[in-house]
């Protein structure tokens, strides 16, 4: 019986070579593997480890491409392989491979270097039949990946070493990355987001990304949760994808210390009104500024520009406004949850086209309100605005109900403080909602959409020029 062929697999992106050296070249000068991605002091480094492969079916047609009298197109080669494999396996870490010529055929060796169990991980990935193409001369490269011998063995090793990697703060609290890992799992995660009994997490954005893009969900979305900083500056961040279903099983699997998780706003879906507000007080600054009856001035003025924008549609405008208590900052995420008036289903809700509209009406209503919320900030003359207009960047890491920034003290986590049909008419306090599915679901930004949803989704539109837009700054909301 014959073997049928296998669907021709394209590499989707250019291919991208390690910084500082040729995907050919197998290790620095001191004869250690350079990772692209190095974990803070706070851990020990696990040890670098090696997965090996075979590329099976090369082709001499495309051998002989690269046959010329520069040097660098046989790297070229052996790169464009390389490059091929991180992509399809998802791979941050380096991957090297060397092209062997021998009298009768042609043998490809491919090793994948990085911390732990990860090459190992990514190397059962990319094992099976396929047809890789390069990218530069649409030619077949190789058509199959098999395991080297050995594999097995130095899999196991990595395997037991991994499971002892822990903080050397706290031997009883383990890395964020597995933190997540267990919970993804205990929570039931699906298949296509395991790979060697493991949940995938991803060290890049654009990995979650791509990951998200070949499953063809439109439910799944991309997460970030904080690594503890480098040297005191901002927290490096891991991205994990769930549908908010499968996000929210896992959270509540998640110990509340360890909640540290933003959804990742996408500059490309339908999102709710929003706003993150805040004002130092540091040294007594602000100390006579009512900071709920400012956020209340903030969503009147919102809710007046909405009603505006809808014109003579009827509109419900319910507002959930989540807050972080720091002595030394104010802190509020507003959440405004549009909603059409007569129509029955999923489809009352009246979300905003993408971010960028939330941003014009956030910089519409800083416009209204002026001096009002220019506050004190550091320095005897400097003002900082109370609507934060950096948080409308492309691909914002927004904190979700429950969580704190790495380090913060548990009591500084978002709980929720008002909620009101009509924040405009006087807001009540409410009970924090339970941290799981409905509680986070209520909470979010980019709202949960049916299944089938497309460019028909009934988006209340917003005047493209309802104010001047702030110049976004650089933190995290």
């Amino acid at each position: 019986m014959g073997l049928s062929k296998p669907a021709t697999e394209r590499c989707p992106e250019p291919p991208m070579e390690p910084p500082g050296r040729s995907s050919a070249a197998g290790a620095s000068a001191d004869g250690s593997v350079r990772s692209r991605n190095v974990r803070p002091r706070l851990q020990p480094l696990a040890p670098t480890r090696t997965a090996t492969l075979f590329l099976g079916g090369m082709t001499y047609e495309w051998r002989n491409k690269y046959r010329t009298a520069d040097a660098n197109a046989f790297l070229r080669c052996e790169a464009n392989a390389a490059a091929w494999l991180r992509t399809k396996t998802l791979y941050d870490f380096d991957v090297v491979v060397q092209i062997i010529e021998k009298p009768h055929c042609v043998v490809g060796v491919a090793a994948f270097h990085g911390p732990g169990n990860a090459p190992f991980a990514a190397a059962r990935r990319a094992v099976g039949p396929c047809m890789a193409l390069d990218p530069d001369n649409d030619l077949v490269m190789f058509r199959e990946v098999k395991l080297h011998h050995g594999f097995a063995e130095a899999e196991r090793l990595a395997q037991r070493a991994a499971d002892d990697v822990v903080r050397l703060d706290d031997e009883d609290e383990p890395w964020p990355d597995e933190v997540w890992r267990r919970a993804l799992m205990a929570s039931g995660a699906r298949r296509d987001v395991v790979a060697f009994g493991r949940a995938l997490v991803h060290n890049s954005l654009k990995a979650a990304r791509l990951q998200c893009d070949r499953d063809g969900d439109a439910c799944r979305r991309v997460w970030a949760f904080d690594l503890p900083s480098r040297d005191g500056g901002g927290a490096p961040k891991r991205y994990v994808t769930a549908t908010p279903a499968e996000f929210g099983a896992a959270y509540a699997q998640v110990p509340a210390p360890s909640r540290h998780v933003y959804e990742v706003i996408s500059a490309l879906q339908p999102c709710l009104p929003f706003f993150d507000l805040e004002f130092s007080r540091v040294d007594g600054r602000n100390a006579d500024v009512d900071g709920d009856a400012l956020t209340w001035r903030v969503v009147h003025e919102a809710q007046r520009e909405l009603r505006a924008a809808a014109g003579s549609r009827g509109i419900k405008l319910p507002v959930l406004v989540l807050a972080s208590d720091r002595p030394t900052k104010f802190s509020r995420h507003v959440i405004i949850r549009p909603r059409w008036e007569h129509v029955e289903g999923a489809g009352e809700l009246a979300p905003l086209r993408d971010s960028r509209a939330a941003g014009r009406l956030a910089a519409a209503v800083t416009a209204r309100l002026g001096a009002e919320v220019q506050l004190q900030a550091g320095g005897a003359n400097a003002t900082a605005c109370f609507v934060d207009a950096a948080v409308y960047s492309r691909d914002r890491c927004f904190r979700v109900l429950g969580s704190t920034k790495y380090g913060d003290d548990i009591r500084a986590a978002l709980v929720s403080k008002y909620c009101d049909e009509d924040f405009g008419r006087g807001p009540r306090r409410c009970s924090a909602p339970p941290v799981g599915e409905v509680g986070l679901h209520e909470c979010l930004v980019v709202p949960e959409l049916p299944d089938d949803f497309n460019a028909d989704v009934d988006c209340l539109v917003l005047p493209h020029f309802m104010g001047t837009t702030q110049k976004p700054g650089g933190r995290t909301g």
